[in-house]
């Protein structure tokens, strides 16, 4: 009976939810996530906190952090109960926890009455019972203090009596004979009223032990914990997964089946598994995977992730990755490669390095939209949904077993990742054909809303004019998701450099020519005039602009980054020759290109952005819609190039002054890339500033031309003056490029600014 009872859940690790269905848990630790879920009276909503993984100190302040922020909403606080979930086999910050839970319910003028201890989690065998807490082990029931549990490195315990092993772990700050305790004789014979009775006499913090060995038990504890609350008794709760359940007021498991499933539509046929390790129980259960079926086995080798082989590697697997989900299920895993420090800060370290790595492939692979993720593990889990896949907000749909391995979908994150499949599969659950039997399920809620062969709809036909730096890399990442593209650019080397992708043609017309979608990723205003309608460099000679192949149906994607005002004549001169017009300008740089990594701004009507949204979620990690008309999107790009303009000139200003201060130049670059005036481009840019100060040649080595920069400072100039903005850092930057570019270094990499600054 949860009645009008707002429960906040504060779960150290990411699978206390495995009990509960049609609930909200917040990945991020914004608490004005849970804030905003409890606004109802009978709502629920966990935070995951992860707090078993902090030492003591960082755990009460999230704690304390958190709570306060939920208590500083006026609906939200009204009949909260606050829920510190944790392990039923007693570890994690047992005693600290729920006391700072307390403190900060203290500070905002709340008493707590009682705080209750109810570990149970019955679906895997851990229940209470004479007060002593118990553990199934190999089908026999163990007092916990003789499980391995007890002999955790940092939460051990020699106690299996819970009002002595309060005592141990508070280290007697809660004493044994003051806790007081609901058998279960009081609850099955003495009922809510016995159980109420109890609870009334708790004051000031008073420890309360509840036994349970079946859920009836903990819903008799849940209704009398309601009256108490009735009445304007404060109490809050330590416990494991079970007790939730009755105290939101739900009853009976949510096991999902294919048919409960949902998959969202615009994803692909295929799904994802991420395991953090290739060892042991999730060896066997991938294994049995594979028997059922094919799964393309993708590896993270973990010795190229710990040098300078890195990005490269990086790249590989998600071109790779990207590619088979188009055919196949995949999983993604580390190698068995193991790679030991004496240091343990050190191995900390490389463990962190390689679980960013997991990350990071996950993210760049999001876009092409697997119909499903499994993450095999509890920390691998909470990393791969709150990093890789953006997910803020998540609801629980059930369990693929009764309290366990619980189905997620995202309700807030990124728009490529809403409403998909999530499943949270824990490293110690299950026998050995328990993954192929989510995978199975999975698979089948994909076979049934998957359209029959012939009416399946083939992707879009591309028509792309532009093969540059950054054009011809988003043309091999669009070939690999299974477009059809032909591709013309004024030089026929950049043309056959991408055959290998799409299909190379002479003229521009003729690659617009039938096209459902037109690309074009030029450089100039002046050059996307010229495609458009013509005037002898826009394809073989005398075709003239690519206009006269537009139609009623054809979708103008304009990639090139061109300024608003362009845009904005283009739609014009179209008029009467197509309105489908979507504006998308692109950055990211080259690297990103070819992983399909970018950030597209978009611009355009709804149908029309709909029409394109296979392509940019292919070409993209993310692809929001900045305004519904064709040049919000390049208003976007302006204020992207504003930034971007300014950190490559100050990179090189920096560098420009440490060289002439005699210090060591990689090393300066180094060490401030890991404080706080690092950014993407004092990485990137300023990495290209010290080879080139090492060997001019480098700045022959073009990834992103300085003239692009010219063009685009004078955008963001242009703009400025359009809404009477002043831009005088911009100004500036734009003086430095400027001065490259009567240099005679256009062609040059944009990184060069730092030998303008030199005065080389």
């Amino acid at each position: 009976m949860a009645g009008s009872r707002r429960l906040l859940v504060l779960d150290d690790d990411p699978t206390g939810s495995q009990c509960v269905a049609g609930i909200d848990v917040a990945f991020d630790l914004d608490p004005a996530i849970p804030a905003e879920v409890l606004t109802e009276p009978g709502s629920t909503c966990f935070v995951l906190t992860n707090t078993r993984a902090l030492d003591e100190a960082d755990a009460v302040s999230l704690n304390r952090r958190l709570v306060a922020g939920v208590l500083a909403d006026p609906v939200a606080r009204e009949g909260l109960h606050v829920v510190s979930r944790s392990d039923s086999t007693l570890r994690g910050h047992v005693i600290a926890e729920p006391v700072a839970i307390a403190d900060e319910l203290a500070a905002h003028d709340v008493a707590v009455d009682a705080i209750l201890l109810v570990p149970a989690m019955l679906e895997a065998g851990r229940y209470t019972e004479g007060d002593v807490h118990y553990a199934v082990v190999d089908g026999v029931p163990r007092r916990v203090e003789d499980t391995d549990f007890a002999r955790d490195a940092t939460f051990g315990y020699t106690r299996s009596d819970l009002r002595e092993f309060l005592e141990e772990r508070s280290g007697g700050a809660v004493r044994a004979a003051d806790v007081l305790s609901i058998g279960l004789d009081d609850i099955r014979t003495g009922g809510v009223g016995r159980v109420h009775e109890i609870l009334a006499a708790a004051r000031d913090r008073r420890w309360v032990v509840v036994n349970a060995t079946e859920y009836s038990d903990m819903e008799v504890v849940a209704e009398a914990v309601s009256l108490l609350e009735a009445e304007g008794r404060t109490l809050i709760t330590r416990c494991g997964p079970s007790f939730v359940r009755p105290l939101a007021g739900q009853s009976g498991a949510q096991v999902v089946d294919p048919a409960s499933i949902t998959i969202p539509a615009g994803r692909l046929a295929h799904g994802l598994v991420v395991v953090g390790s290739h060892v042991g129980l999730t060896t066997t259960q991938l294994r049995a995977v594979q028997e059922r079926g094919t799964l393309v086995e993708v590896e993270l080798h973990v010795p190229s992730l710990l040098d300078d082989r890195r990005e490269q590697h990086l790249g590989e697997v998600v071109e790779r990755l990207r590619a088979a989900l188009q055919e196949d299920d995949c999983v993604l895993y580390t190698s068995r490669d193991l790679v030991r420090s004496d240091d343990p800060a050190e191995s900390l370290a490389i463990a962190r390095s390689v679980s960013d790595a997991v990350v990071e492939v996950v993210r760049r692979v999001r876009s092409v939209k697997p119909a499903w993720v499994v993450a095999k593990g509890g920390i691998t889990s909470h990393e791969v949904a709150a990093n890789g896949l953006g997910i803020r907000r998540a609801r629980v749909e059930g369990q693929f077993w009764p309290g366990q391995v619980s189905l997620f979908s995202a309700q807030e994150a990124p728009e490529e990742v809403m409403g998909a499949p999530y499943v949270v599969f824990p490293g110690n659950v299950g026998g050995e054909q328990a993954l192929a039997d989510v995978v199975d399920r999975l698979t089948a809620a994909v076979a049934a809303v998957a359209p029959a062969p012939d009416a399946a709809r083939a992707p879009a036909t591309i028509g792309w004019i532009g093969l540059g730096a950054m054009g011809a890399p988003m043309v091999r990442t669009a070939g690999a998701a299974g477009f059809a593209v032909r591709a013309f650019d004024l030089s026929s080397d950049a043309r056959e450099a991408v055959a290998d992708a799409a299909t190379p043609v002479n003229g521009a017309l003729e690659a617009a020519t039938g096209a459902d979608i037109v690309v074009v990723m030029v450089a100039t205003p002046a050059q996307l005039e010229s495609v458009l309608f013509g005037d002898g460099t826009s394809g073989a000679p005398g075709t003239g602009g690519i206009a006269p192949a537009l139609t009623a149906d054809t979708t103008l994607l304009i990639m090139s980054t061109v300024g608003p005002a362009a845009i904005e004549a283009t739609v014009t001169a179209l008029e009467g020759i197509t309105t489908h017009v979507v504006d998308a300008p692109v950055s990211g740089g080259v690297a990103r290109a070819g992983t399909g990594d970018l950030l597209i701004m978009v611009g355009g009507a709804e149908p029309d952005v709909a029409a394109v949204r296979p392509l940019l979620d292919a070409l993209a990690a993310n692809a929001p819609v900045v305004g519904p008309r064709p040049g919000d999107g390049q208003r976007f790009k302006v204020v992207n190039q504003l930034l971007c303009g300014v950190h490559i000139a100050a990179a090189g200003e920096a560098l420009a002054l440490a060289d002439s201060m005699g210090l060591d130049l990689t090393q300066v670059h180094e060490v401030l890339n890991t404080g706080a005036a690092a950014s993407f481009m004092f990485g990137d840019r300023g990495g290209r500033m010290v080879e080139g100060a090492r060997d001019g040649a480098a700045f022959d080595e073009v990834r992103s031309a300085l003239s692009i920069f010219v063009k685009d400072m004078g955008l963001v100039s242009e703009a400025a003056r359009e809404v009477g903005q002043e831009v005088p850092l911009a100004a500036s930057a734009e003086a430095i490029y400027q001065r490259g570019s009567e240099l005679g270094h256009d062609r040059k990499d944009d990184s060069i600014v730092y030998r303008v600054l030199r005065g080389e």
